[in-house]
């Protein structure tokens, strides 16, 4: 009887992670937030930005980041990233090589780092300062590159 009720657990939790495993798999596509809102995007409403194509959900948002976009930078560079219009190159820290057993999702992207050292700055930080860490001006130009641009620097 006591094995009979072991084997059974065990049963429950090889399901459970086989569950959550799968449920991971199917929402790996990360949802586009405005900048500025924080709600959800229409595509049809955007700004040209860093290269790339900023959405927002509606035209007020649009018309304040068109007015002042330093205020939105943050949240602008992370939908870049989100949407693959941009790619990472190198560290946000250091602008190293990236190590891909570094890897660590910031708000649904997936971001590297060059060193246990830089992920842990970041992997022990709130979700927000997480996303201000990685995707303020300074960090994103050193680790991320148009994904036009990093396809034709990996093609020479």
């Amino acid at each position: 009887m006591r094995a009979f009720l072991l084997a059974g657990l065990g049963l429950n939790l090889v399901l459970a992670a086989a569950v959550a495993l799968s449920a991971e798999k199917t929402d790996s596509a990360v949802k586009l937030t405005c900048p500025v809102a924080g709600k959800s995007i229409d595509k049809a409403v955007s700004s040209d930005y860093g290269g790339g194509k900023v959405c927002f959900c509606c035209t007020k948002c649009k018309a304040k980041f068109d007015a002042d976009n330093s205020k939105f930078a943050t949240k602008a560079n992370l939908q870049l990233a989100a949407s693959g219009q941009v790619k990472q190159t190198a560290c946000p820290f250091s602008g190293g090589a990236l190590k891909a057993s570094t890897a660590l999702k910031v708000a649904g992207v997936e971001v590297q780092f060059c060193c246990d050292n830089c992920k842990t700055k970041v992997a022990s930080a709130k979700p927000d300062k997480q996303i201000e860490l990685v995707f303020d001006s300074k960090p994103f130009k050193k680790g991320f590159k148009l994904a036009k641009d990093s396809a034709k620097d990996s093609a020479k």
